[in-house]
């Protein structure tokens, strides 16, 4: 079948929730992608910050063969020790307490606000049970975490949603911090630490991130830092709230950590953890050993690797490439850290995209003239410096 043929089948039995692009793909290995018709691509979207450790990466493949033959999937009624393991290797690494695993940054967020709910109301303050979010962010498409979602694109075919959520601005941080300080029974702060998909990659001050722990800390207010996209080494650090100095009481995780295996993790401190009781949350499917055994093979490379390095280096020359473009009038701004970036192109995302698309450079679109830029960590400074160099002729 050729590529509109898919196209044409996918329209007829697919429930039509997704703006695709025009390709079907076939293969891929490293940072290249290939479609059924052998054109080869140049990925710079990473799965949306996905295949940190690109295209059948053959540690993962020979992780998945081996575990595969071993033991795919386990009840959580039973102990494995893929997921113990996994488990202590993230408290190790972040210095939070307990882990909790499920299958999707939305699951580990749905789980962040239901934990918050039950640490205040076990404490005896049932009323504390308003979560306060940004204006602009994306949290998921869950219920829950669509409440917490400041967007109303996603949420107005679907109301009433969960009640007890208030928005604060991102573009008036100073609002947000007075909502804060004022707004009664707030049992969280949820936030991206890099916030992505509203503003097209938004870098949060420092000064502010501190604030707003302090304030936290002040008032018995919980802070949920949701790191989907930006943990996992995606910003320089391993996680990206590093960047700010401080410990979130929650973190949620998924994309990198299981390089194109569905997973999904919530964190927290051990005084937070230990007011979810049995009971209260679980999962089918969430930590099985074929998916813990491709997080902990993830975690190994990273640092064997020393990917984190790696990729603050290339964070480096992307801002000093994009500075170029921004002096030579090709871009109007561009915000970001290590292999997570949004530029603001001068012309239509759309005709950049598909200029982009010819010369064998895959990126994305953010709204109308913004493009997000999340390449596989791995990629080499020859193979980066060759998509920047294909992304600049497509902004001309």
């Amino acid at each position: 079948m050729k590529t509109d043929e898919w196209i044409e089948l996918e329209h007829k039995v697919h429930l039509q929730t997704y703006k695709r692009y025009p390709v079907v793909l076939a293969s891929g290995e490293g940072v290249y992608l290939k479609d059924i018709e052998d054109r080869k691509f140049l990925d710079f979207i990473g799965g949306i910050s996905v295949c940190s450790l690109g295209h059948s990466h053959p540690e993962i493949v020979e992780t998945l063969h081996k575990q595969a033959h071993t033991l795919i999937h386990a009840s959580n009624l039973f102990y494995h020790p893929k997921q113990i393991l996994l488990a202590k290797k993230l408290v190790d690494i972040s210095g939070l307490g307990k882990v909790f695993f499920c299958n999707s940054g939305a699951e580990a967020n749905e789980g962040a606000l239901k934990l918050a709910r039950a640490y205040h109301f076990s404490r005896g303050n049932p009323d504390k049970n308003k979560f306060l979010a940004f204006e602009g962010s994306f949290h998921g498409r869950t219920f829950g975490a669509l409440s917490v979602t400041g967007q109303s694109k996603y949420q107005e075919a679907f109301k009433p949603l969960v009640p007890g959520v208030v928005f604060g601005p991102m573009n008036d941080l100073d609002k947000f911090l007075d909502i804060l300080e004022n707004e009664k029974n707030l049992a969280a702060v949820i936030m991206e630490t890099m916030p992505v998909e509203g503003m097209g990659v938004f870098v949060l001050p420092k000064k502010f991130v501190k604030r707003v722990r302090e304030i936290c800390d002040q008032n018995d207010i919980l802070l949920i830092l949701d790191e989907v996209q930006a943990g996992i080494a995606r910003t320089g650090k391993m996680f990206c709230y590093e960047h700010y100095e401080i410990t979130p009481d929650i973190l949620t995780l998924a994309k990198g950590l299981g390089t194109g295996v569905p997973i999904g993790a919530l964190l927290a401190k051990d005084s937070v953890a230990s007011y979810m009781k049995y009971g209260q949350h679980a999962t089918t499917f969430g930590g099985s050993p074929l998916i813990c055994s491709v997080g902990l093979k993830v975690l190994e490379i990273i640092e064997r690797e020393r990917i984190v390095e790696h990729v603050a280096r290339l964070g480096k020359l992307a801002d000093e490439t994009f500075d170029k473009w921004l002096n030579k009038g090709l871009i109007k701004d561009y915000r970001g850290m290590g292999l997570l970036w949004g530029i603001d192109s001068v012309k239509k995302t759309e005709d950049v995209f598909e200029r982009a698309f010819e010369l064998g450079l895959l990126v994305n679109m953010l709204g109308s003239n913004t493009l997000r830029i999340a390449p596989p960590l791995i990629i080499s400074n020859e193979e980066f410096e060759k998509g920047l160099n294909i992304l600049e002729e497509a902004l001309k």
